[in-house]
């Protein structure tokens, strides 16, 4: 059997990983071990390693790598913890094939290891375009990656002017929608009761916005736009920051406003998330959730500021800056019949059928030779 280990280090990676995983552990011939690290490790985070042992996922190594402190310097002295735990973990694991996501320091770390080891190396979501230092991570972690599996068309367009070679890049669509279309999501009532969360209005609104690492975080601003949503007619849920330098600023923020119409969850199960947005009036923020997930419920999206960048987006995206009257205007927008109207009837540019079925297969047809390793720019 062909041992493919998993690199999960948040809440977010592991809900779009869960039908891969799924895929990957029902194909009798491939072997799925986890790596678990960084968020998934910490109590502050939630300890969401506990949320994969319930989902019954074989974790044969964890790597703790998180340091106290939401730094730019503990960032990059995470990313070295990362590097040296991961080595003798993929060691002692000896995997024909690493898998990673997207565009985190811990994803950086693992691949900077398979890539020396020699272990094929799978990048998820490659060839997006962002901002913060997730946009540099990401295509670092590109170049380093023997396989793409990209979710658009424009993603392996924009990897293969990154001097990929075209047979490396593989369109695979986005594999969290596929859980968003083909699951049975948990009961609303029962999934709010859980987190005991209570609506007092006519509807409620998901908040998920976290640091931008590249720039310096206005919290007087995010207060004044937390503000606006505190006098708006709906409830408001807001969803922790990640553990990016300048969390603990914005953490501190949000527990400002936890009695004032405003509810704090630490973390959403991956399936409990996917129901709290299902049932959203607008989500708002700057969460990739927005870009990628969101249309496939039909869900206005007010995006704010640049952390998501240029990313590709549907219809029923808003941006705005990060400005207390640019989210009065677009609140009013986004909850307009007109623009509900638009929305009821956006397609998601992410959407492609079988997402996982196709990811097994690729990883299935991988062999571990010097055409795969070997890797020299195209031109």
């Amino acid at each position: 059997m062909k041992k493919i280990t998993v690199i999960t280090g948040t809440r977010a990676d592991y809900g779009i990983y869960y039908p891969v995983l799924k895929a990957i552990e029902e194909e009798k011939t491939l072997d799925l071990h986890l790596l678990v690290t960084g968020m998934h490790l910490s109590p502050q985070f939630g300890n969401t390693i506990e949320l994969i042992r319930q989902d019954g996922f074989r974790i044969s190594a964890q790597v703790d790598c998180l340091l106290q402190g939401a730094t730019h310097g503990n960032m990059s002295r995470s990313i070295g913890l990362a590097i040296l735990g991961m080595t003798q973990a993929l060691e002692s694991i000896q995997p024909d094939t690493v898998i990673v996501l997207g565009d985190r320091g811990e994803m950086l770390a693992a691949a900077v290891v398979a890539a020396h080891m020699n272990i094929p190396l799978v990048h998820l979501h490659g060839g997006e375009v962002t901002g913060t230092i997730d946009e540099s991570v990401r295509h670092a972690i590109s170049k380093l990656a023997h396989i793409h599996l990209v979710a658009t068309v424009q993603s392996k367009e924009r990897l293969l002017k990154l001097g990929e070679d075209p047979w490396r890049v593989h369109v695979v669509g986005a594999p969290r929608l596929e859980t968003m279309m083909n699951t049975v999501l948990p009961d609303h009532k029962k999934t709010m009761d859980k987190y005991s969360i209570h609506i007092h209005s006519k509807g409620y609104i998901l908040f998920a916005y976290h640091p931008v690492t590249t720039e310096s975080t206005d919290l007087q601003m995010i207060t004044s736009m937390l503000n606006v949503l505190a006098n708006s007619e709906y409830d408001i849920i807001c969803i922790m920051p990640n553990s990016d330098a300048g969390s603990d600023g914005l953490i501190g923020v949000y527990n400002q406003f936890s009695t004032k119409r405003i509810q704090l969850v630490t973390n959403f199960e991956p399936f409990d998330y996917l129901v709290m947005l299902q049932n959203a009036e607008v989500l708002i923020g700057n969460s990739s959730s927005g870009i990628i997930e969101a249309a496939s419920f039909h869900i206005p999206v007010i995006n704010i500021g640049t952390r998501q960048g240029r990313r590709e987006r549907s219809s029923n995206v808003i941006d705005i800056n990060e400005s207390d009257e640019a989210l009065k205007r677009a609140l009013e927008e986004a909850t307009s019949p007109h623009f509900r109207q638009v929305v009821s009837s956006t397609k998601n540019v992410y959407a492609k059928d079988n997402t996982s079925r196709l990811i097994v297969d690729i990883l299935k047809k991988i062999k571990n030779n010097e055409k795969l390793i070997q890797k020299t720019i195209t031109y």
